[in-house]
């Protein structure tokens, strides 16, 4: 069995396999993790449990005293866990941990798709951001506002990045950014910045669910999911108020017709003329399609209320809270 570690306050995922401790599935993953001695008597890997459960199997913890072990700290070079758990050290650093940095691109392509969506090609200037699918990067603007987009592919070799604006009426920023694409402009871009990512070694199927232009970082995530694992089983759910609003539609429709593991549904919230597709309510409707959601892992990408209507749906039918995967958790919190 594995059991998945949620790691604070990075946020980041760990999956331990029956009988590994905390340490050596950390390192088997490539992360920097504190630890000195590997046996317990040094305290250099201390830190806090703050849900789950745990043995040492038979090693005894010499550097905890009576107040750390009351107080829930363990120590993970020896801790195999026995359930999911949620830790908090401090000095990790993941694999695939990007800084965020400055970066003057170039545009290189624009297309218009549909509904005043902007296919932009940006490629650097001199050193390229490195980001990982699923993460987004801020263009500032002339007042020095960084105003956020999601990447909309995978990493390519040559630095490219590919963004899909919407121009948005009254929005200045939107439209003084799309001038500049226009004009053929240098950009200047931050990032990456968000904590979503693909994991390879989590092989459960995925379910995407997508509203409006929430498709952007879900494509890119589809990509490397594609990419990575072929045969992984991959269903997107996208839903819009009206068809226009899917304007890749015909995109993912042939990728489907191509590739027998990825499937999709395009949901529209209400019945339109000519549809013969899925109708209803998002959260709801994928729902419906699963008698339990136990074996799934899910990437929300939307409004602020569907991400959280797809999160009390899908755990509502087995989903771990841990497998569902949206930046709307970290810059959004539920009040409680």
């Amino acid at each position: 069995m594995m059991h998945i570690i949620q790691m604070k306050p990075s946020g980041n995922l760990l999956f331990v396999e029956d009988g590994e401790t905390v340490l050596q599935a950390a390192m088997r993953s490539g992360y920097e993790f504190p630890f000195s001695c590997g046996s317990a008597t040094c305290g250099t890997c201390m830190g806090k449990v703050c849900d789950g459960n745990f043995t040492y199997d038979g090693v005894e913890p010499y550097a905890l005293d009576i107040d750390a072990r009351e107080n829930g700290f363990a120590l993970f070079c020896s801790v195999k866990p026995t359930s999911d758990m949620v830790i908090d050290i401090e000095d990790v650093y993941a694999p695939h941990f990007f800084p965020a940095r400055k970066a003057e691109y170039q545009v290189s392509d624009f297309s218009i798709l549909k509904d005043n969506v902007y296919q932009v090609f940006l490629m650097p200037k001199k050193k390229a951001l490195k980001y990982h699918a699923g993460q987004y990067l801020k263009i500032v603007c002339n007042d020095g506002v960084p105003l956020p987009f999601s990447i909309a592919g995978m990493y390519q070799g040559d630095g490219r990045v590919e963004l899909q604006i919407k121009d948005i009426d009254d929005n200045p920023y939107t439209t003084e950014i799309v001038n500049k694409i226009k004009a053929r402009e240098d950009l200047l871009l931050r990032g990456p910045y968000g904590t979503v990512r693909y994991y390879p070694e989590l092989t459960l199927p995925i379910l995407f669910m997508a509203g409006g232009t929430g498709i952007v970082p879900i494509k890119a995530l589809i990509e490397k999911a594609m990419h990575t694992n072929p045969e992984q089983s991959l269903h997107l759910y996208w839903g819009g108020s009206k068809v226009e609003d899917l304007y890749l539609l015909e995109t993912f429709a042939e990728l489907a017709e191509k590739n027998k593991s990825f499937n999709f549904t395009p949901v529209l919230s209400k019945a339109a003329a000519g549809w013969d597709g899925a109708v209803g309510n998002l959260a709801d409707y994928i729902a419906l399609q699963y008698q339990d959601m136990a074996s799934f892992q899910v990437y929300i990408s939307g409004a602020t209320e569907l991400v959280y209507a797809g999160l009390d749906a899908f755990t509502a039918k087995g989903v771990k809270p841990k497998l569902v995967f949206s930046d709307t958790f970290e810059y959004f919190p539920r009040v409680s």
